[in-house]
C-alpha cells in the first residue's frame, strides 16, 4: 500500500491545484502521525519481546492440554489464544503462532482448518481496536484524537465483541463435535514442549494403536529458543499488565508508555547491547511495514485535509443521508465501513 498512499494523493493534489503547498500538506500529515508510527514501533517491539521471553507459551501449553480430543474446546480454545496473541496488534504474529500451534490438532481431529481461519479472524479482528491496533490508530489520526481517547469509550463494545466470538467459536465447535465426535486416545508421558525434534510436541496413541501427533508449538514458540526467559517471567507478566492498566488510566501518553515498557523489557531481559539489537532486528519486518505504512498514510491525510477533499466528501456524505436517519449514524457508518476497507486500507 506503501506506493498507492504516497504518488496518488499527490497526483490528486498536484490535479486540485495544490501546486508547491503540496509539501506543506504532507508534513503537516506527517507531524500529525508521527506519534502514531512511535506508538506502533515501540509497541511492536514490547509486544514481540514479550512472545520471545516466552509469557505467552504457558498458556500456549495450557490451551493445547486442555483441548486434546475435544473439537468444541479446541474451537474456542483457539479463539482464546488468538485473542491473547493479539495483544501486540500485529496480525501477522496471531495467524502465525496460532496456526502453527492448533493446525496439527484440527488436521487429527478431522476438524476443518476453515473453523480455525474464521475464529482467529474474528478474534484478531475484535481485538484490533485496541489503541496501537491499526483501526483505533487512524480512527485517531484522522480525528486528531489521542487513541486512549478513541479506545477508553469502546471497551465496554470490546468486551460484548470478545463475548460473542466466544459465544460463535462455541457454536462452531459444537458443531463440529457433532460431525466428527471425539478421538480417544491415550497421552504419552513425554510433557508438552520436550518434544526430541527441538519443536514442542505432544504424542499420543489413536484407537488404532498408532502413534499420533497432536499438537505442536510453532517454530517461534520453540521450547529450546535461547530467547527464553523463564526465571523473568513473573517481571514480564508484572510489566505487561501493569502497562495495560496505565494505559486504560491514559496518565501518559500511549506512545511514551511503550517507549519506557521497551525500553524496560529490553533493558531486564537483554542487558548486553548486541541482544537487544537482535530483538528489535527480530521484528524488523513487522516495524518496517507498519511505521512505513503509517507515514505513507499521512502523505494521504496531509492531501485530503490541506486540499479541502475530506471536508468535500464529509459534506456529500452527510447531505446523502436523510436527516430522519440521523440517530442511526453509527450504523451506517459500520455498513458503509465494510465494503469501503477493501478500497481504502
Amino acid at each position: 500500500p506503501v506506493v498507492g498512499l504516497i504518488l496518488i494523493p499527490v497526483a490528486f493534489g498536484l490535479i486540485a491545484g495544490a501546486g508547491t503547498d503540496l509539501g506543506d500538506m504532507i508534513v503537516d500529515g506527517v507531524e500529525s502521525l508521527a506519534p502514531t508510527a512511535a506508538l506502533l514501533f515501540f509497541a511492536i517491539i514490547f509486544f514481540g519481546i514479550m512472545i520471545d521471553v516466552g509469557l505467552f507459551d504457558p498458556l500456549v501449553r495450557l490451551i493445547l492440554r486442555l483441548v486434546r480430543d475435544d473439537p468444541a474446546r479446541l474451537v474456542i480454545g483457539t479463539a482464546v489464544l488468538a485473542m491473547v496473541v493479539s495483544l501486540d496488534g500485529d496480525g501477522s504474529t496471531t495467524f502465525i503462532i496460532t496456526t502453527s500451534a492448533l493446525l496439527p490438532l484440527y488436521l487429527k481431529l478431522k476438524v476443518s482448518p476453515v473453523v480455525l481461519t474464521v475464529v482467529a479472524g474474528l478474534a484478531n479482528a475484535t481485538m484490533n481496536i485496541i489503541p496501537w491496533g491499526g483501526p483505533t490508530v487512524r480512527a485517531a489520526s484522522a480525528l486528531g484524537l489521542s487513541p486512549s481517547d478513541v479506545f477508553v469509550p469502546m471497551i465496554p463494545s470490546l468486551v460484548v465483541g470478545l463475548v460473542v466470538v466466544l459465544g460463535f467459536a462455541a457454536h462452531l465447535g459444537f458443531v463440529e463435535r457433532r460431525r466428527v465426535g471425539k478421538l480417544t486416545w491415550k497421552p504419552d508421558p513425554m510433557p508438552l514442549g520436550a518434544g526430541p525434534s527441538g519443536v514442542g510436541t505432544t504424542v499420543g496413541k489413536d484407537t488404532d494403536g498408532t502413534d499420533g501427533e497432536v499438537g505442536q508449538l510453532a517454530a517461534g514458540l520453540d521450547p529450546d529458543r535461547p530467547t527464553l526467559r523463564p526465571r523473568l517471567l513473573p517481571f514480564n507478566a508484572i510489566l505487561t499488565v501493569a502497562l495495560l492498566v496505565v494505559l486504560v488510566l491514559d496518565i501518559l501518553p500511549i506512545p511514551v508508555l511503550f517507549m519506557i515498557a521497551a525500553g524496560i523489557a529490553l533493558a531486564v531481559n537483554f542487558p548486553r547491547v548486541v541482544d537487544q539489537s537482535a530483538a528489535i532486528a527480530r521484528h524488523s519486518s513487522s516495524i518496517v511495514s507498519v511505521v512505513a505504512m503509517v507515514f505513507a498514510a499521512a502523505v494521504l491525510t496531509g492531501v485530503f485535509q490541506g486540499t479541502g477533499m475530506v471536508e468535500s466528501m464529509a459534506l456529500w456524505l452527510t447531505g446523502v443521508v436523510p436527516d430522519s436517519l440521523g440517530p442511526f449514524l453509527a450504523v451506517i457508518t459500520g455498513l458503509l465501513s465494510i465494503p469501503m476497507t477493501f478500497f481504502m486500507t
